[in-house]
């Protein structure tokens, strides 16, 4: 996987052609997106159509295709559904824009390992131990990932999100509950899908924890449109992140 971007950047092919550039979005809480130029390039068949949030609170009706066949390396996964919207803002390594997202349901059926450090993913059958080292069990996992981490004293549940490229990004509402070494400011603005505001930036006193991991003097983004907590490119870089959907659990390692 290319990080450059700070995004998951990997290439697939699609019945037999390509390679297509994707991004890999454990947030997008769906099997696929499409950028609709693509979907109508490949002349994907429409299947339906669905809501769809991009985690700020904005939601818009999108059309569902069927993507026959789609490989990622030597996965194959068939009968594909995807979300048709406009991914034309989002960057490829290259400078291009993706063709479309992999999103965290496709990998259901698998253990999905995102390995940071040595920047490549890893797809295998089986499963995490319940009670291994650095696991985490919750039941959210199971359909979206979210488990949780502790700043200070404060618990919160938490998505983890391959698509963000801040390390901690919070609703700016949690500034008030925190406390900070370097009181946030305001650093520029954030996009997400169908929205745009300003970001502030703080580090914070208290330690964040996580997984058997502690990280100190911690750097969080706050903004509106952090709809709910995030943990993104930048404190996952130093990891192979491992998800286990069937069973509710994550791993965090560090590389030995």
């Amino acid at each position: 996987m290319d990080l450059s971007t700070h995004h998951i950047a990997v290439e697939v092919s699609i019945d037999g052609q390509g390679p297509f550039p994707f991004n890999l979005d454990t947030y997008a809480v769906t099997t696929a997106c499409v950028d609709e130029r693509f979907a109508e390039r490949m002349g994907f068949e429409k299947v339906g159509t669905t809501m769809n949030s991009d985690g700020s609170g904005e939601e818009r009706r999108l059309d569902v295709v069927l993507i026959p066949e789609l490989r990622l390396g030597g996965a194959t996964f068939r009968d594909v559904r995807a979300l048709v919207d406009d991914y034309s803002w989002v960057s490829t390594p290259d400078g291009g824009s993706i063709d479309g997202l992999l999103g965290y349901h496709l990998f259901r059926e698998l253990l999905l390992e995102l390995d940071y450090p040595g920047k490549r993913i890893v797809l295998r059958e089986g499963e995490l131990p319940a009670n291994g080292d650095h696991v985490v069990s919750h039941s959210a996992l199971r359909t979206r990932p979210d488990f949780p981490l502790q700043i200070g004293g404060k618990r919160l549940i938490i998505g983890i999100d391959s698509g963000a490229q801040a390390g901690l990004s919070l609703p700016r509402s949690l500034i008030d509950e925190l406390e900070f070494v370097h009181p946030p400011a305001i650093i520029g603005r954030a996009q997400t899908v169908y929205s745009k505001a300003d970001v502030l930036a703080g580090v914070l006193a208290g330690a964040v924890r996580f997984a058997g991991h502690e990280h100190v003097r911690t750097e969080a983004s706050f903004s509106e449109i952090f709809g709910m907590p995030m943990i993104g490119h930048g404190l996952m870089a130093e990891y192979s992140v491992t998800f286990d959907q069937k069973n509710g659990r994550v791993r965090f390692a560090r590389p030995k």
